[in-house]
C-alpha cells in the first residue's frame, strides 16, 4: 500500500493522518459459474468447460437430474441412457470441467446439435457456494 501526504483542500486544509486509516473489508466473490464451451469426445462423451473451478457437495457425482442433455432437440433420457456426470480427471484435478458419458454408444456424433440445460437447484457449486446458473450451452458438431 502506498501512503499519501500533505493533501491539502481548496481551503488549505490538511488532510489528517487519521482520516488515511481506513478499513479492510472482506469480499466475497458471488458470480455463479456457466458452461463456456462443449468438447465432443467420443460417440458417449462430451466435456463442458465452465467459467470457474467447480466443488460438489455430493464428492464426485454431481446431481444429474438438474442437467438435461439435447442431441438434435431430443432430449437424451437418463431412464432409458443412462448419463454419469463426473469432473474430467479425479475430483479437483480439472474441476472446471464436467464429464457427460452416455450409457448407450453413439449417442453423440459429428454433425450432431448438442445441448447441455443446467436447471435451478443443481448441487453444483464454486468454492464459494455459488451453484451454476440455470442456462442452457448449444454447440454444432
Amino acid at each position: 500500500m502506498t501512503a499519501v501526504k500533505d493533501i491539502v483542500d481548496e481551503d488549505g486544509n490538511t488532510l489528517a493522518q487519521s482520516a488515511l486509516q481506513g478499513s479492510l473489508v472482506d469480499l466475497t466473490e458471488n458470480v455463479l459459474p456457466v458452461a463456456e464451451e462443449l468438447i465432443l469426445v467420443d460417440d458417449k462423451t462430451i466435456y463442458v468447460s465452465m467459467s470457474e473451478k467447480l466443488t460438489d457437495p455430493n464428492a464426485t457425482n454431481p446431481d444429474t437430474a438438474k442437467i438435461k442433455v439435447y442431441v438434435n432437440g431430443t432430449e437424451v433420457k437418463h431412464t432409458s441412457n443412462a448419463m454419469v456426470v463426473d469432473w474430467v480427471g479425479a475430483t479437483g484435478t480439472d474441476a472446471a470441467t464436467l464429464s457427460i458419458v452416455a450409457t448407450d454408444a453413439n449417442t453423440f456424433s459429428i454433425g450432431d446439435k448438442i445441448k447441455v440445460e443446467f436447471l435451478n437447484g443443481t448441487t453444483i457449486a464454486d468454492a464459494n457456494g455459488n451453484k451454476v446458473a440455470p442456462a442452457s450451452i448449444e454447440q454444432q458438431f
